[in-house]
Parts: structure tokens; C-alpha cells; sequence
């Protein structure tokens, strides 16, 4: 939704009070009609740019709905935030949630298609959607060390990546490392070595447990942290090279073509294809005259215990996140899910992602497998269509 074309100053000379009905009329009545929160509405229903929903402004916010989402009021510094990041055509896409106040009584959010909106008074309002959205969620959303965001999405200075700040730490993503959190001491150190632009990197773990202290690696070194001794920054460590499918995995730091397997301690990923694809005809993240790429991948448990694995998905075309199409705000294909993997059980994950209709480029597909028996696994595959 443009600004230029909806913004609060144009709506207001909209008629004074239009008929609200439909679904949004039924939101409207619950909270309260025009004696409640948003008051006597601004315009009539009015059909959405991207033809997919519908919204009416009213004089403290708006009410929009879409067949996926429902009807969900939107206002305050959280509606000027979502405004910011493109409305419902932007990477959040349509509201699921009314605003909400968070659990620690200190602040409030939107939850949306693609992402989620968090306020509070001292921090604003900000966005957080994709993988660091899901780093935000594992650390803790804004009860964590984290706290609430304090910056929305940015691109890094060097391009390769982008971050959100947060008021505890951040959150820093590439498309050959993933999402992770950095905070604290180790944080600190960082940022004397130059951020992501220094010697270290970028990082390629959150924050975890060694003997005494806490470490994070980065792509070309690593930060330990204690008591005694502080943060300290440690000399480059060597990435492994892929094992083969036939021996014991963990963090994979090497590359393997398409189609290809590795054996992650027992679960075997394999990428069976990576191509162009039709457009869809719903998803949401799907952008006009695109030609999207599907990644489909394998996953086989050859151990002898119940696997119960989550995953994480990223695509970068020619050196540029894709950004992942979902259908009903869930991924666009079966994915691995979160349900238990038998010994000898495979499953199959399909995963669209919106990409220029160039004629050729080169594909990068990052994998990112957690289970609750296990660490944290990474595989990487890569092909050129």
C-alpha cells in the first residue's frame, strides 16, 4: 500500500461515517464501534493494491482482512511502522493478530503474515520478519537477553547481509551463515574488531556454553568469554570440508552440489532438485513476474533413536536473499515440520522461493536443521539454473 496514496492526510477527507460491515464490521463492533478503539472510521471498505484483501481506516487506525488472515485491527506506532515497511505488499503482508500486549506487560505487537511488529515505550515501534525473526523467537522473543527490537530490518554497510538491533544485543544474518545472536561482552569485542566488516565476519553460532565461559564463532574466528578473563578474540579457525553421506555429520562448512546428500550424525539431508518453477497463483512473499525456484529436499533418519527435527530454509540468487513464498501464512510446500522422524523414516520438504526471471544465475541453499537430541546442524548446496 503507498503511502502517497493512502496516507492518514488523504483519508481524512473521506466521507465521515460510511457504512462498515462484512467482517471488518463484525471486528469493528467487538472492539467497541466507534465509542472504542479506533473511533468513527474514514472511509468506506477499500480494496487492497495487491487485489487481496480489503481495509477501512478509521480515526485512530485501521481494520484490514484478507480470506487468509481475518479481519485484524492495526494502530497506534505500530500501524506507522507497518506503513513504513510497504503495508500488506510489503515482506509482513496482512495482520493475523489484533495488537497484543506482551506477556511481561511491557510492551505490545502486531503478529503478521510475514512477520511480526513489537512497541514499547522506550524502544518504539520496529519490525522483525525472516530468519532473524526466528533467531529473535529462539532466544526468547522480547523476555530473552535480547529485549525488544530498537531497529527494524538494515541492510549491513558491506551489503552481504542485514541485522536488527535490539536492546539487549542484535541479531546479524548472511545468506552463507544463517541468523544469530550477539550480545553482551562478546558483542562488545566485536564491534572493536569491526562488526561484520572486520577480520572475524560474520557470525556462524549464537552465544553457547564451553567450560568456564560462553564462545561465539564467527566465519573467520571465534570470542570466548569469562569471568577471569573477559571477551576475548581468538586466532581463525579452519572450516571443515563436507563429509560424505556414509560417515557421522555436524556443522557442514563446505559446499556440495545439487542433487547431493550429507549425513548430519545420522540424518541424511539430501537436495534432490533445485529448478524454475510456474509462478503460484496465491502465496504470500510471491512478487509479480517473478519465475520462483523450488528447493526440494529429503531428510532420512539412519540412527537407531527418534529424530524430531525442525528446519530452516534459505535461498540466495545471484548473490541476493529470495525471499521464501508461503500459502495460508505456512510454507508454501510440506516442509519437514516439527513431528518425530522413526528410525528409517524419510520425509519430504518442498520450499518456493521468488526470484528475477533472469535466464541464468547461481543458486545457494542453506539448510538449517535443529533437534531437541542434538545440536544445531547447517548443510549448504549449490547449483545454477
Amino acid at each position: 500500500m503507498a503511502m502517497a496514496t493512502f496516507s492518514m492526510a488523504s483519508i481524512q477527507t473521506a466521507a465521515a461515517d460510511p457504512r462498515v460491515g462484512g467482517d471488518i464490521g463484525v471486528r469493528y463492533d467487538a472492539l467497541g464501534g466507534a465509542a472504542g478503539l479506533l473511533g468513527e472510521p474514514l472511509t468506506g471498505e477499500v480494496g487492497t493494491p495487491n487485489g487481496r484483501g480489503a481495509y477501512v481506516s478509521f480515526q485512530r487506525g485501521g481494520i484490514w482482512w484478507s480470506p487468509q488472515s481475518g479481519a485484524r485491527e492495526v494502530h497506534g506506532s505500530i500501524l506507522t511502522e507497518w506503513g513504513r515497511t510497504g503495508w500488506e505488499g510489503g515482506p509482513l503482508g496482512f495482520p493475523i493478530t489484533d495488537e497484543t500486549g506482551t506477556p511481561n506487560g511491557r510492551g505490545a505487537y502486531n503478529a503478521f503474515q510475514g512477520g511480526s511488529v513489537y512497541w514499547s515505550p522506550p524502544s518504539g515501534a520496529h519490525e522483525v520478519h525472516g530468519m532473524i525473526r526466528d533467531a529473535y523467537a529462539w532466544s526468547g522473543w522480547e523476555n530473552g537477553v535480547l529485549g525488544f527490537p530498537i531497529t527494524g530490518e538494515v541492510r549491513t554497510p558491506n551489503g552481504k547481509g542485514a541485522y536488527n538491533a535490539f536492546q539487549g544485543g542484535s541479531i546479524y544474518w548472511s545468506p552463507t551463515t544463517g541468523a544469530h545472536v550477539v550480545h553482551g561482552a562478546i558483542r562488545d569485542a566485536w564491534a572493536a574488531q569491526g562488526w561484520e566488516g572486520g577480520a572475524l565476519g560474520f557470525p556462524t553460532s549464537s552465544e553457547f556454553d564451553i567450560p568456564g565461559g560462553k564462545r561465539v564463532n564467527f566465519q573467520r574466528g571465534y570470542i570466548e568469554w569469562s569471568a577471569a578473563t573477559g571477551a576475548r578474540v581468538n586466532a581463525p579457525i579452519a572450516v571443515p570440508a563436507p563429509p560424505p553421506a556414509s560417515t557421522g555429520g555436524g556443522v557442514i562448512g563446505g559446499t556440495l552440489a545439487v542433487p547431493g546428500e550429507v549425513n548430519l550424525d545420522g540424518l541424511v539431508l539430501r537436495a534432490e532438485s533445485v529448478r524454475r518453477v510456474a509462478p503460484p497463483t496465491t502465496g504470500i512473499g510471491y512478487t509479480a513476474g517473478d519465475v520462483p525456484i523450488e528447493v526440494v529436499l529429503t531428510i532420512r533418519n539412519t540412527t537407531q533413536g527418534l529424530w524430531d527435527p525442525f528446519d530452516l530454509v534459505a535461498v540466495t540468487y545471484n548473490g541476493a536473499e529470495a525471499e521464501q513464498v508461503f500459502a495460508s501464512g505456512l510454507g508454501y510446500g510440506a516442509g519437514f515440520g516439527d513431528a518425530s522422524l522413526a528410525p528409517g523414516q524419510s520425509r519430504t520438504g518442498r520450499y518456493l522461493f521468488s526470484a528475477p526471471p533472469s535466464g541464468s544465475g547461481d543458486v545457494l541453499v542453506e539448510v538449517i536443521i535443529y533437534d531437541v537430541q542434538t545440536d544445531r546442524h547447517v548443510a549448504r548446496f549449490s547449483t545454477r539454473l
